[in-house]
Formats: C-alpha cells, sequence, structure tokens
C-alpha cells in the first residue's frame, strides 16, 4: 500500500548518530525519513505482507549484526505488540532463502515528527548475534503480535551511505514467495550496527552440504567447522553423516571417522543432530553415555583399532562394577551389568573390525 507525498517540506537535519555502545555502523541507509514513500508492515490489517531492503557484506569477513534501527509511522488505534520479528533472507536476483529470523523485544521511540498524518517512531532492537558472511542479503521486519487499528508502515530514506547505490525494495501481500520490486527510490530508513570483523569458513552440514558460515553459524547448525577462510570447493565435507555427539552436550553431523578423530560418540546410521523434543540437546545424544575412548570397532573398549584379549581384559576388570562410566565403556550388551557375557561377546570379535554398535540407552 503506498501511501502519497509528503505535505509540508521536510528540513533535512542529517542523520542521527546511533549510540555507541551499538558498535560500529554497518550498513547506513538512511534513519531520516524523507517523506516520499512507506509501505504497511504488519497485522492485524496487513497479516500476510512482507516488506524487505537489501544490503551487502563486501568482505573478506563477514558481520555480526548487533542491532537494527528502522523508521516508521503508525497508524492512531494501532498498537505495536512488545516483540517483533527480524528476517534476512539471501539474495537470488532479489529475495531468496530465509536465513535467519530472530523475535526480540524492542525499544520504541517517538521522533515528535509526522509523515502522512501518522506519528513517527524510531524501533531499536539491540542485543543481537546475527552473523553473516560476505553476500547480499535482504532485511525485514513485522511487529507479529500488534493489535487494534490498522497497521504500521516503513518509511523510506535518501538511501543514506550505503542505499543510494544498492537495489530497491521488494515486498509480497501473500506471505508466500510472490515478491514484487518496488522501483526506484524505495530505500528503506534503516542502520545496521555491530562487528566488521567476523570470521567465516567453510561448515560442513548434514549430508555433505556446505556452506560458508561463522563457526557459531556452524554450530547452531551442529555443524564441522573446517577452518577461517576456508572454501566450500576445498572442504571435502563427509557425504554419509551421522549424528556425533561430543562432550558439553555439543552434537555434530558427520562421517563416523571425522567423530572418533574429535573424541565423540557416533549415532545410528540414519541418526542427526535434531532436537525433536526442543530441550536444549539434540535427541541422538540423550542417553548420557559417551565412551572414552571411543570405540574405532565394535567391542574395541580401548580405543586403538583392534579387538584383542586386552579389551576382554579390561571387561573382565570391570566386572560387576555399577559406575556409569563404566557401564557405558564396558556393558557391551546393555542389559546394565558387566559380566562374562561382555567378555565373551568382545571375544566374539577378535581379529575383525566392524562398525561399533550405539551406545547403550
Amino acid at each position: 500500500m503506498v501511501v502519497g507525498a509528503l505535505a509540508s517540506i521536510l528540513v533535512w537535519l542529517g542523520p542521527l548518530a546511533p549510540p555507541q555502545a551499538l558498535g560500529d555502523v554497518l550498513w547506513n541507509n538512511g534513519i531520516v525519513p524523507n517523506g516520499v514513500y512507506s509501505r504497511a508492515l504488519s497485522p492485524p490489517a496487513f497479516p500476510r505482507i512482507r516488506v524487505v531492503d537489501d544490503f551487502v557484506i563486501e568482505g573478506p569477513e563477514g558481520w555480526t549484526i548487533c542491532s537494527v534501527w528502522v523508521s516508521v509511522v503508525e497508524l492512531s488505534g494501532w498498537s505495536s505488540g512488545s516483540e517483533l520479528t527480524l528476517y534476512v533472507r539471501a539474495d537470488d536476483g532479489g529475495p531468496g532463502d530465509l536465513v535467519r529470523e530472530v523475535v526480540a523485544g524492542f525499544d520504541r521511540v517517538a521522533t515528535g515528527d509526522e509523515y502522512f498524518g501518522m506519528a513517527s517512531y524510531e524501533y531499536l532492537v539491540e542485543d543481537l548475534e546475527i552473523d553473516l558472511c560476505p553476500g547480499t542479503y535482504w532485511l525485514g521486519l513485522r511487529n507479529h503480535d500488534a493489535f487494534g487499528l490498522g497497521t504500521n508502515f516503513w518509511l523510506t530514506s535518501d538511501g543514506g551511505v550505503e542505499g543510494a547505490d544498492s537495489d530497491f525494495g521488494w515486498f509480497r501481500r501473500d506471505g508466500g514467495d510472490n515478491w514484487d520490486a518496488e522501483g526506484f527510490g524505495w530505500h528503506r530508513a534503516f542502520v545496521l550496527t555491530g562487528t566488521s570483523s567476523t570470521a567465516c569458513g567453510a561448515c560442513c552440514l548434514s549430508g555433505g552440504a556446505c556452506a560458508q558460515l561463522s563457526p557459531r553459524e556452524c554450530a547452531a547448525r551442529h555443524g564441522l567447522y573446517r577452518r577461517n577462510g576456508a572454501s566450500c570447493e576445498s572442504a571435502e565435507c563427509p557425504t554419509e553423516t551421522r549424528a556425533c555427539c561430543l562432550s558439553g552436550d555439543a552434537c555434530i553431523d558427520t562421517s563416523p571417522e571425522e567423530c572418533v578423530r574429535l573424541g565423540g560418540a557416533a549415532g545410528s546410521e540414519d541418526s542427526d543432530c535434531a532436537d525433536e523434543d526442543d530441550n536444549g540437546q539434540s535427541d541422538a545424544c540423550e542417553s548420557g553415555c559417551l565412551r572414552d575412548p571411543q570405540w574405532i570397532c565394535d567391542g574395541d573398549v580401548d580405543g586403538d583399532g583392534q579387538v584383542n584379549p586386552v579389551d576382554s581384559g579390561l571387561v573382565q576388570a570391570a566386572f560387576g562394577s555399577t559406575d556409569e562410566s563404566d557401564l557405558c565403556q564396558y556393558d557391551v550388551d546393555c542389559d546394565g551389568q558387566i559380566n562374562p557375557v561382555d567378555s565373551g561377546i568382545v571375544q566374539s570379535l577378535f581379529g575383525i573390525c566392524e562398525d561399533p554398535r550405539e551406545v547403550c540407552p
């Protein structure tokens, strides 16, 4: 929904400076509105609209966005709610796949100005940790829990230091994938601040996928981070992956060989690091059993890559123990006790090296 031009003359006062505590200015699209355009953002009047504008990270390092600062106007009788949703999309000649979505509280400050007969506000979202590697991205926001009558509108600016050289904004009305370009001059009024020295590198993900991510983003996606500056072309990511349970409730999706190298416990063949019950720990790692050392072969309780009398001797030495770490390491048949049956299983595996069985639940 396009709102008509501002009736009164806008006096240019120059861009406001964001508080120093928010970090360096990463992208300055101009925070002072130019009074030319605005577009509806939020429910209840526009529950399915999405609005974005682009920004570019030149590299070679990535950014950590710590705050987002925007200029809006609100219809009287409309209430903003206590939270808003920020979302970042990849570039595909326009808005592409969703990269990040963050629900956060925000500060809402009245500027004392009016545009198009509506009161102007600045929204400031702080304490973010959005890591992004070099590339073009699309920023959007909406007040998802707004209520009352009408909506709010994201104002345009002159494009600031950065935006005048970037593409124009895009929007969609259906909540789906049908984006429309708005045309020249639709530069949203926003500023991004944070840190411009965020390391990026190849992150190996489940099933052999690879993405350029920061170490923190790689860990959040249960990936295996190669090194700073590494490219996906040289990453040699394993194509057959499973959950690998590490100490401290950490989990990555990688090959059993990588898991052993990292001192972790590999899950079953089709496992991954998903947390379906949303309790903060990957479902595949909830047994709490982490073999130390890791078995390289089935029955290889000392982790030396071969099954021999040394292994059965270690099992025999643990007969009768109820210590959790001993049960994890030596209770081969998972019956809750360490006895001659376990030693016999290990002896039957002498001289062969099969994939280690799953840890006991």
